[in-house]
């Protein structure tokens, strides 16, 4: 789905025979030509076929950075710049400081990655209000989630998205009418 055919072809060498070529090397070649390629299978045909199977890593979040768009997988590593458009049902993250990307880069930890997807899943189950937004300040450890409410949340990525979220559904309860900005749930104990 993410790999053109093109890419994976072009690490072919062809004419020799079957029997002598070489399926390791070219796996090793066509896995090392895309950061979005997590395995790769290569079975021979009898008498001249190739059968190569790609396993593509799995997109969770879109990274907004400098007006371009960048796919981001499981363990936080961007496998690939897209158009605006696509993939619009993944969580998109916008980075304020628009750091510079590049393919391949680490740019958050998985752990990031299985909080934003916690957050993303349980937030209106805990709020009753939508998200319209995600974005990075100044660090990764800190994530802020605007609301269809008119305010946003200040979450702490090192901390349990349960907790946090338990809290900030408190203080909803009883403090609804008051918040007019933000609410910072960062801080353990503590909610601004």
């Amino acid at each position: 789905k993410l790999v053109p055919t093109e890419e994976v072809t072009k690490n072919l060498k062809t004419g020799d025979n079957i029997f002598r070529f070489n399926a390791s090397d070219t796996k090793k070649r066509i896995k090392t030509s895309s950061p979005i390629i997590e395995d790769v299978a290569i079975y021979r045909g009898i008498p001249n076929a190739l059968k190569i199977v790609i396993l593509e890593k799995k997109p969770v979040i879109v990274w907004i950075s400098g007006g371009k768009f960048y796919l981001v997988d499981e363990s936080g590593i961007v496998d690939k710049e897209i158009g605006a458009a696509e993939y619009p049902e993944l969580i998109r993250v916008t980075d304020q400081k628009n750091i510079t990307i590049k393919i391949g880069d680490q740019i958050v930890s998985s752990q990031f990655i299985d909080f934003i997807s916690n957050i993303n899943s349980k937030f209106f189950e805990s709020t009753n209000i939508k998200i319209v937004g995600y974005q990075i300040q100044e660090t990764t450890f800190d994530l802020y989630v605007s609301t269809e409410a008119g305010f946003y949340v200040k979450f702490d990525i090192s901390r349990p998205y349960d907790k946090q979220l338990t809290d900030l559904k408190n203080i909803l309860v009883n403090y609804r009418d008051n918040i007019r900005e933000y609410v910072d749930v960062r801080i353990n104990g503590w909610v601004y």
